[in-house]
């Protein structure tokens, strides 16, 4: 009976410990990838000046740590020394997640702002391309300078505000990519976590996946292209041009050229 005691109590020992150190790889992953739910920069700093301040107090009062039996004895004190040095350490690795979190935001804006960089360089070129295109097409037809060239460039105006809106959505569509890689890489670390994945092996594995994904969002980045947002515009306007003519043209038969009653539709004299 007490040896079976003895296995259960050796047993919730080993799932405690177990539990501990899967707890501190998890606060590994989120240290390294910036995720924390904890105070702000500022709270937390006053928070872990505090806690130093009561850490120091508990060493005080505890006896001499100068061999590893007096570590043993000092982290089961009851004076609480210990556990005043893991709430330090936890405070401490939440102040680093915050502040790798910020840094990792401000590469998420880097990102958008890049994308969008290049992208309304595609779009200025383009937009640069056809004017000059339209321009030519109007002039040869002698249409520059009235409703004709409003028109047109009314047309390549809207094209160019749809570029915009589609170029700012590209963009934050990207920083947006990036970050739900960054949480798929987390997920997947925290279910290894789970497996035994050790701390440091989970930290140097969180910050190569969060330099990996920028890496690839980078390089996605000197691909994006809006397309042709100016196709066919100048066509466009040529076969409208064309309608227009050809039903002014229409009408101008009807007036010049009216059928009599009881005509057969012949016409003659020529």
């Amino acid at each position: 009976m007490c040896g079976g005691g003895g296995g259960g109590g050796e047993l919730e020992r080993i799932e405690a410990e177990r539990q501990r150190r899967i707890q501190n790889t998890i606060r590994a992953i989120n240290e390294a990838m910036g995720i924390t739910t904890g105070p702000d920069i500022e709270e937390l700093q006053a928070q872990i000046d505090a806690q130093r301040r009561t850490v120091e107090a508990l060493r005080k009062q505890s006896p001499r740590i100068s061999d590893a039996e007096s570590i043993v004895r000092a982290v089961r004190d009851d004076s609480g020394f210990a556990s005043a040095q893991n709430k330090l350490a936890e405070l401490e690795s939440m102040l680093r997640a915050r502040q790798t979190g910020i840094e990792r935001a401000k590469e998420y804006e880097q990102q958008q702002q890049d994308v969008l960089a290049r992208l309304m360089e595609d779009l200025q070129t383009q937009k640069k391309d056809t004017d000059i295109t339209l321009r030519q097409a109007l002039a040869r037809r002698g249409l520059i300078g009235g409703s004709a060239q409003i028109d047109a460039g009314g047309r390549v105006q809207e094209r160019f505000q749809r570029g915009l809106l589609s170029a700012e959505g590209m963009a934050q569509d990207a920083a947006n990519q990036l970050r739900a890689a960054d949480e798929q890489a987390r997920q997947q670390l925290l279910g290894l976590a789970q497996s035994g994945l050790d701390a440091t092996t989970a930290t140097q594995q969180a910050l190569a996946a969060l330099q990996s994904n920028l890496s690839q969002a980078e390089a996605q980045e000197k691909l994006a292209t809006l397309g042709d947002v100016f196709a066919g515009v100048s066509d466009i306007y040529a076969l409208d041009q064309v309608r227009k003519g050809r039903e002014a043209a229409r009408s101008g038969s009807l007036t010049y050229f009216p059928r009599r009653a009881r005509s057969t539709g012949r016409v003659t004299g020529y």
